[in-house]
């Protein structure tokens, strides 16, 4: 098929990959930009498919666990994280150290004093116990 006016439904679409056919769209420069494959023609798709379909509930359950037990982790390594920083020996979180940091920038720029500019030093991960919001 060529041309820019050539419609495809979603019912031609699934026709095609019911008679295992793949469609491929084009730019104007004659370069991919996507492609409508068969599922039940591709073997490895097909099989991961039926497995889900196959799967118990139980086995269900044990991945959503594993997955919010791993969200939880990483939710508590990003709030510690998050508040790992230290500017001019105080331990503050990241969102402060950055408004720290532009406020000391602003007061240079415009009083255009000789203050130093307070950068935020993270901190390695031993000095990072009690730190809070």
């Amino acid at each position: 098929m060529d041309g820019a006016n050539i419609r495809l439904s979603t019912m031609d679409l699934s026709i095609l990959s019911q008679n295992k056919v793949s469609v491929m769209t084009l730019d104007e420069k004659y370069l991919p930009t996507a492609i409508v494959l068969p599922f039940e023609g591709h073997a490895r798709q097909s099989k991961l498919m039926h497995a889900q379909v196959t799967t118990c509930k139980g086995v269900y359950l044990d991945l959503w666990l594993q997955i919010i037990r791993q969200k939880i982790s990483n939710q508590a390594i990003a709030h510690v994280l998050h508040n790992a920083c230290m500017i001019d020996g105080t331990k503050v979180n990241v969102m402060s150290a950055i408004d720290m940091m532009v406020e000391s920038y602003k007061r240079i720029i415009l009083d255009k004093s000789d203050e130093k500019l307070s950068l935020p030093i993270i901190l390695p991960i031993q000095s990072m116990e009690g730190i809070t919001e």
